[in-house]
């Protein structure tokens, strides 16, 4: 009903390719998931710039379930492929690409922890050459890198990292 009333890249049709998303997932059907996940992210790139949060939270999103499904090197090669189009397009020094390098992170997470913190640090140096607008990002960046050096029983770093979180918040928060 809405495609015959609706352009094709309008965006409350965003919302309704989402829910359908969400009861695939539930199924864990996750191949029509991402079928609908990527039509989302498509049409949302279409519409929005490189800097909405929507885009950020779907690319995320389609990370994430691809992470479910064990399918991490589609996922892989899908974020990099992203990855590529946006550098070119925005240069190393966007948030969008933090959020990439954020979002392939994620990807890593559980196959290669040392990979998951380059791609964390990379996202962070980004990050913090970004005036302080980026503030969630930076904050889950902290986060996820203290996490992992927690987890890897390097606590020295994971200090480090939660030092600066705290520190980073404490400037943020009180300005």
């Amino acid at each position: 009903m809405y495609e015959r009333l609706l352009p094709e890249d309008h965006p409350d049709l965003t919302t309704n390719l989402w829910k359908i998303c969400s009861v695939y997932e539930q199924q864990k059907d996750y191949k029509d998931t991402r079928k609908y996940y990527h039509q989302v992210y498509d049409i949302r790139r279409a519409i929005y710039t490189s800097e909405h949060s929507k885009l950020h939270s779907t690319l995320s999103t389609i990370a994430a379930t691809y992470k479910k499904k064990v399918n991490i090197e589609e996922g892989l090669e899908f974020c990099l492929q992203q990855l590529e189009i946006q550098i070119n397009s925005l240069g190393e020094n966007h948030l969008t690409i933090a959020h990439m390098f954020m979002a392939i992170g994620d990807l890593y997470q559980d196959a290669g922890p040392q990979e998951s913190l380059n791609y964390y640090m990379r996202a962070l140096h980004v990050l913090e050459k970004l005036d302080s607008s980026n503030y969630t990002a930076r904050y889950e960046c902290y986060c996820r890198i203290t996490a992992i050096y927690k987890e890897y029983d390097q606590y020295t770093q994971a200090i480090k990292y939660a030092l600066r979180l705290y520190f980073f918040q404490q400037q943020h928060l009180t300005s």
